[in-house]
């Protein structure tokens, strides 16, 4: 309400004694209207990007699938802040086109579970200790006669006159 009553029919000295809604309605040259798409277009944002060996690029966190073709290539992406699903990728040489953000799905199979060895022990665990453990079973099994001490002192007698 302000600024209709104080200042767009309020005359000022910078244009000659005239009210700004005077002003704008005395200028001769059309005004300019711009359509929603051109518009939007104006705001859009643009960056630069290398394709990687599997011809993606990542933007945001996100994988998006630009193609095989342009690995180890800068490409400049185009897109729009609020909606950044698909992008809009140019090369020299090539016509624009959009690029979608990858989705990997149950689809694309289950990742294998790791091998016994690559997985995690338990804390006071130790694979060396277990295998040690089980390669001096192994030996104790296949010995033919049980081990016996390397000097025996049973032989001797317990008392009497007989010493040693």
């Amino acid at each position: 309400m302000w600024l209709k009553e104080r200042y767009i029919h309020k005359p000022h000295s910078a244009i000659n004694g005239k009210t700004p809604f005077e002003a704008f309605r005395s200028e001769s040259t059309q005004i300019r209207t711009v359509s929603a798409e051109e518009l939007a277009h104006a705001f859009l944002h643009a960056e630069t990007r290398k394709v990687d060996k599997s011809g993606c690029i990542s933007f945001q966190d996100h994988k998006y699938e630009v193609g095989i073709n342009f690995v180890g290539c800068q490409v400049e992406i185009t897109f729009d802040p609020q909606d950044t699903s698909e992008l809009i990728v140019d090369y020299p040489g090539f016509d624009s086109w959009k690029a979608s953000e990858m989705v990997i799905s149950e689809k694309t199979g289950k990742r294998p579970s790791l091998p016994e060895k690559m997985t995690k022990e338990p804390v006071g665990s130790s694979r060396l200790l277990q295998g040690a453990k089980k390669a001096n079973e192994k030996r104790k099994a296949s010995a033919i006669t049980p081990t016996v001490p390397a000097v025996s002192f049973r032989h001797i007698g317990k008392g009497g006159t007989n010493h040693v």
